[in-house]
């Protein structure tokens, strides 16, 4: 609608309309283009989302056990993509456009399509590709008398124990956060949250208070095993900056890009892996990164597979002020032979997408038989 003072329309001349009112009819004819297609948006992201939510039902109604690993794949997926958008805002060298600045951001990491799509987890090696150099890796501080974490414990005591495990599922979680708390996450409704949040109640509805249990516990053991860096947090920020402080001048920190400024949280291996940690280590410190002697080839496989199994979640630490060495493991494939993939994800999105086409195909042809 546009609102047009009665001197700007002359009825009995021609032309009846003024130059002036002209402007603003064509005004409101842009308002009225730019507000059907937002809606139209809207709605496709609405209708999008109804059709995920009813194949998931679908899923973990034909089988429990795998719809509640799908559920809790597709939420650390959510948190994964939430991330790379997140950085991709502080790149300062992009274009204004969001979603242009986004592609552009990721094709610049060089990222493969599981990648750029959160199917491949998230590890240091990725944040590096992703902000173009190395992340900013910050030691939580630990209590040296408990041997547990002391950053946040205010908000987060109950996820503070010292174990990765515990640090990425306080991402997701919520029942630290009463109905009636004075205060909540700033970023308690994040798209992951709200997501993990729904899928979960669909759980409950379909299979019970149990299987909501064993779908939460699933994205804790998920999280831990794909997440291998993670922006650091606290109660009002989903991702902390290295800020001025007594230790730090401003000068300092005004060098530094956004994203160079992003502080990362990492696990931490445990000691009884160090000799093992540091064979894989030296091998891909030479020049040759492939093993070129038969002894030494099977040396290299044994270290990995011992190394596998401090990825377990009782054994993987949170990388903190208590440790005098680094054992960080910063890519999947060098340190274990093998890179996460979250399987049921892929499939299930394959299967979605497939699904959104064949419906919006068919909408199409009803319009056109119209």
């Amino acid at each position: 609608m546009a609102w047009l003072p009665v001197e700007e329309i002359h009825w009995n001349t021609r032309p009846t309309f003024t130059s002036r009112a002209i402007k603003r009819l064509a005004v409101a004819a842009n308002a009225f283009q730019k507000s059907f297609h937002k809606n139209s948006n809207i709605q496709r992201s609405i209708s999008h989302e109804d059709a995920m939510f009813r194949l998931f039902r679908d899923y973990l109604r034909t089988s429990e056990q795998g719809g509640i690993k799908l559920g809790a794949q597709l939420s650390v997926r959510s948190y994964i993509q939430e991330v790379i958008a997140l950085l991709a805002g502080r790149w300062t060298d992009g274009p204004r456009n969001p979603k242009r600045r986004l592609k552009e951001f990721i094709a610049r990491a060089k990222f493969e399509d599981d990648e750029a799509s959160g199917l491949s987890g998230l590890s240091w090696v990725m944040v590096a590709d992703l902000i173009d150099g190395p992340p900013r890796v910050v030691k939580v501080r630990q209590s040296k008398a408990s041997g547990e974490t002391s950053n946040g414990k205010a908000h987060f005591a109950r996820y503070d124990t010292g174990l990765w495990k515990d640090k990425v599922f306080a991402l997701f979680a919520w029942d630290d956060e009463p109905a009636d708390a004075p205060k909540k996450r700033r970023w308690h409704n994040a798209a992951f949250r709200v997501l993990t949040r729904r899928l979960h109640s669909i759980v409950v509805e379909e299979v019970g208070e149990s299987a909501g249990r064993r779908f939460l516990s699933s994205i804790k053991n998920y999280a831990a095993q794909c997440l291998w860096a993670i922006p650091q947090y606290n109660h009002d920020k989903l991702s902390v900056m290295y800020r001025a402080s007594k230790h730090h001048s401003q000068e300092e920190i005004g060098a530094l890009n956004l994203l160079e400024r992003t502080n990362w949280l990492v696990p931490q291996m445990s000691i009884e892996y160090n000799i093992d940690f540091r064979a894989i280590e030296r091998h891909y410190g030479r020049d040759d990164c492939r093993p070129t002697e038969m002894e030494w080839e099977m040396e290299w496989e044994a270290a990995q597979h011992r190394l596998r199994r401090g990825l377990h979640m009782s054994k993987l630490g949170v990388y903190s002020s208590s440790d005098k060495w680094a054992r960080i493991p910063k890519n999947h494939s060098y340190y274990f032979g093998g890179q996460p993939e979250l399987h049921y994800a892929a499939e299930f999105i394959k299967d979605l997408n497939e699904r959104i086409t064949e419906r919006e195909a068919e909408s199409e042809d009803d319009l056109e038989e119209v």
